[in-house]
């Protein structure tokens, strides 16, 4: 077996997708931009690669000793902190990646861009490299076959946790050759550091909102269906249409109320009375902000329109929507009461508008052709809704993005954010025929351009005339089930006194911790102390009502979260901050405990006399 047919082999066994995006690749079309590539042998008898490239030349490795070299050059980066992501740019022959290896620890993630298809074939033909390609801890994204994988897999990676302790390194030569996709790999890197602040920025914002608005809405689970309940009432069919509040949607009004019972029409909460205003009355609404103010869902008071919503949607909504909700996503803390009762828990994927979580729920509904109306994701002169709304938000926000038409138009980070999410979407789901019926702003990448009218035609057969059937829709929980519901949250309450008093175990045994490691003392009673506290944190963290503390502990913490993973070669210093870090994450477990304990006391209380 030659080296090719080798690292085939292994990449086949471990990494499935990358093969079959191998196999299914044209290499014929891959981007050509090396006038030659050879393999020469080294003064140590290894291999190193050298390039020619627009008349010039380029070596990738030491011409005497490739490993050596890279060893030293791996030593400038610091390996010292958990869960490092190590973002490289250029795989090359293997020898720059394998010397990173070798300092990574359990945990640490490996991610490679490499930009040239050419070479790395070249590489696979004249290289034994499936000690890396067989390496879990690493990813390997190659332009032209499985790029998205490095923009998929960086984002993923990125978070609170290891954000200040990434690594991003170039192959020695790479940026030279490979300018543009250099350019792409800083910024994929920056994109995601941005998309991860973002999210750090809105559990900060509505952490202890989220838990307010779960226990105060447990109450509505009582008469409330799932949207698995509701996909059982809808005829695939038809169409679902997304209508969010971009401001092209002024221009599609006509056209929406033609699309009235070929389509199911899904609105925003934004747009809701702008619709009804309009004579445009909704299959469905959509609400998902825990903190949306009540105005910008509407002002009416009679709106019975069934409302598609998390439970952790903002509670005042809830309360004066009158007509049915339809729980999209039940919170984790309630999944094992559903398994109780034999009953699926609604959890679909939570994103960052509430046009993309509609989005995510028309696919959840079976839904394969999905309109989009309304979903700019630029400016309109200074309009930003529908109607001519100009909302006014922090400066320096404000980007340019590809247009639909090829101009650069203006958006903002926020939505470029949303932009960016319905394109990861579209690509890892190829089988989501996602149409764009607007007439300008931002190019969503995946989508058909079509009018409404065109998309109507196309995707609708038949005229069934649909409309939600309320009666149809069956309530997930009977009488039965509503009383077990109320024993699952009284077990639920009786559990918060012992997790406190683990919590405040947990900090007397952090203080102890702090006073030895300021007196130097080394015994063997530190090591029965950091026991005790895995025991402790162990038993927290198998408590069910622990995925509901963490939305204020994250909240809270945030930079004690960001500190506790990062280390300074300091053996003394770092497990003192180890130590206080843990004792603020206590402390935080009691503080949300004692906003917990009313607002779960008062659920039941609710619940119990509405049977």
């Amino acid at each position: 077996m030659d080296y090719y047919e080798k690292n085939m082999a292994c990449i086949k066994i471990h990494r499935n997708n990358l093969y079959q995006s191998i196999m299914n690749v044209d290499v014929s079309k891959t981007s050509n931009r090396l006038d030659a590539i050879s393999s020469i042998v080294a003064r140590d008898g290894q291999l190193a690669l050298t390039i020619r490239y627009q008349q010039a030349d380029y070596r990738l490795n030491s011409l005497f000793n490739p490993a050596q070299e890279a060893n030293r050059w791996v030593e400038q980066y610091s390996f010292h902190s958990i869960n490092n992501v190590i973002a490289m740019f250029g795989l090359g022959n293997g020898v720059f990646a394998r010397a990173i290896v070798s300092h990574m620890s359990k945990g640490d993630t490996l991610i490679i861009y490499e930009p040239c298809a050419e070479l790395f074939f070249h590489v696979m033909h004249y290289y034994d490299i499936t000690d890396l390609l067989g390496n879990n801890s690493i990813i390997i994204a190659i332009e032209d076959i499985n790029e998205f994988e490095f923009h998929n897999m960086i984002r993923n990676k990125i978070s609170i946790t290891n954000m200040k302790n990434n690594i991003k390194c170039i192959h020695p030569n790479y940026d030279r050759i490979f300018q543009e996709s250099n350019l792409h790999f800083w910024r994929e890197i920056k994109d995601a550091y941005h998309s991860a602040i973002l999210m750090i920025n809105t559990n900060m914002l509505f952490g202890r909102v989220y838990l307010e608005n779960i226990f105060r809405n447990l109450k509505y689970l009582s008469m409330s269906s799932t949207i698995y309940e509701l996909r059982e009432t809808i005829p695939k069919n038809i169409p679902a249409i997304v209508v969010a509040a971009g401001p092209s949607l002024s221009n599609q009004l006509d056209s929406l109320r033609k699309a009235k019972g070929k389509a199911v029409i899904i609105a925003v909460d934004r747009i809701l009375d702008f619709l009804l205003d309009s004579d445009v009355v909704p299959d469905l609404i959509f609400s998902l902000d825990p903190i949306k103010p009540v105005e910008y869902f509407t002002r009416r008071q009679d709106v019975t329109i069934p409302l598609l919503s998390f439970l952790a949607s903002n509670n005042k909504i809830y309360e004066i929507h009158k007509g049915k909700k339809i729980i999209c996503n039940c919170s984790e803390f309630i999944i094992p009461f559903y398994k109780e009762i034999g009953k699926e828990a609604p959890m679909i994927m939570s994103s960052g508008s509430v046009a993309t979580a509609a989005f995510t729920a028309c696919v959840e509904l079976g839904f394969e052709n999905i309109i989009l109306v309304g979903q700019d994701l630029a400016f309109d002169g200074e309009a930003t809704h529908a109607g001519g709304i100009e909302e006014k938000i922090a400066t320096n926000t404000e980007i340019m993005v590809e247009g639909i038409c090829g101009e650069m138009v203006k958006s903002r980070y926020d939505w470029k954010e949303f932009l960016t999410w319905y394109e990861d979407f579209l690509t890892l789901n190829p089988h989501i025929n996602a149409i764009d019926t607007k007439d300008s702003g931002a190019k969503i990448k995946g989508t058909k351009l079509m009018t409404l009218e065109e998309a109507i035609d196309t995707y609708s057969h038949g005229d069934i005339a649909f409309s939600v059937n309320k009666e149809l829709l069956s309530q997930t929980l009977s009488i039965d089930n509503i009383d077990k519901l109320i024993i699952y949250l009284q077990g639920e309450a009786n559990q918060l006194d012992l997790i406190e008093d683990k919590a405040k175990e947990g900090i007397r045994l952090c203080d102890k911790l702090i006073l030895d490691n300021r007196r130097n003392i080394h015994s063997q009673q530190i090591d029965n102390n950091l026991r005790k506290i895995k025991k402790v944190n162990t038993f927290i963290e198998e408590q069910k009502i622990c995925a509901l503390m963490n939305y204020y502990i994250t909240a809270v913490t945030t930079q004690k979260l960001a500190e506790i993973y990062q280390f300074k070669n300091d053996i003394k210093e770092d497990s003192l901050n180890t130590y206080l870090s843990a004792k603020s994450i206590y402390k935080a477990i009691i503080e949300a405990i004692d906003i917990i304990r009313p607002l779960l006391s008062e659920a039941i209380d609710d619940i119990a006399s509405a049977i």
